[in-house]
């Protein structure tokens, strides 16, 4: 995994941001006298941390990584490079095979583990890093060894970075799960609630990926399906997922952008069916 920063974060930014909150005169400091004033409040008043964005180039990071840290909503933006129309740097046989019988690779990258590594481009601030790290500390006690070194590797990346350590306070989040959830024994979409606008998908791993990283709902729950460990189920595999779009006006976007007929299945008959329920 090799991390680039694009764009450091700013201690400028949030120095000039803190005196305007509390009158203070910095024009008269040096750079390492903004750092000392900044370093001093922002875990306190993290308004003034939420004015520190980083942009990371971050490459042979693997695809099960990427999905966990876009559940990130808030302040936060990511940039994954598509599996739909390249090559990955790693493939496995029946990939490669489905290529040799003439299948688009939009198509065949679902045979595709979610250890595939894959590249990707984040922007967030330091309110919306300290959220994805205390994320994946609550998740990384499932995982293998393999993995759990690598979820390390990130989340040491991004401490130093965002100007973190084991210090600060890391909100855990405990709404992810790889437990199968037997209750759902359907394919497609199920409605909790209309009018709170609440459902379950059941759908591949590639298209929840989707659901994630285009915003389209907030998910409260997820677990896979069809494999006992998620990072080596494949993008093909399913999962179920439970959410709610905030508002009707991110439903209504929601179906007119995914009812579209280059928008690939199951995406696109969910909108369709969320359509016929919604009018």
């Amino acid at each position: 995994m090799e991390f680039k920063v694009i764009l450091p974060g700013s201690f400028e930014a949030c120095a000039h941001a803190a005196s305007r909150s509390y009158g203070k005169n910095i024009s008269v400091m040096t750079d390492d006298e903004k750092r000392a004033y900044v370093e001093k409040i922002w875990n306190k008043h993290t308004n003034i941390s939420e004015h520190f964005w980083v942009t990371i180039d971050i490459d042979a990071i693997p695809r099960w990584l990427t999905m966990l840290i876009a559940f990130q909503r808030y302040w936060f933006s990511m940039t994954e490079r598509s599996q739909r129309y390249r090559t990955p740097d790693e493939t496995n046989e029946e990939y490669n095979d489905r290529i040799a019988d003439g299948e688009k690779k939009e198509d065949a990258r679902k045979s595709l583990p979610l250890t595939t590594p894959s590249d990707i481009t984040i922007t967030m601030n330091r309110e919306a890093a300290r959220q994805v790290i205390g994320r994946l500390m609550s998740y990384r006690n499932t995982l293998n060894d393999k993995e759990r070194t690598e979820c390390n590797l990130f989340i040491g990346a991004i401490q130093y970075h965002f100007c973190l350590d084991y210090n600060n306070e890391y909100e855990p989040d405990f709404t992810m799960t790889t437990e199968i959830y037997d209750k759902v024994e359907f394919q497609g979409v199920h409605v909790l609630s209309k009018r709170n606008r609440s459902f379950v998908f059941v759908i591949p791993l590639y298209a929840m990926h989707q659901l994630i990283r285009h915003r389209a709902m907030i998910i409260e729950e997820w677990g896979t399906m069809s494999a006992d460990y998620f990072p080596y189920a494949k993008n093909e595999d399913m999962a179920f997922v439970t959410g709610t779009f905030v508002t009707m006006s991110g439903l209504k976007k929601f179906i007119a952008t995914r009812s579209k007929p280059d928008t690939q299945e199951p995406l696109r008959s969910i909108a369709k069916k969320l359509e016929e329920i919604y009018g």
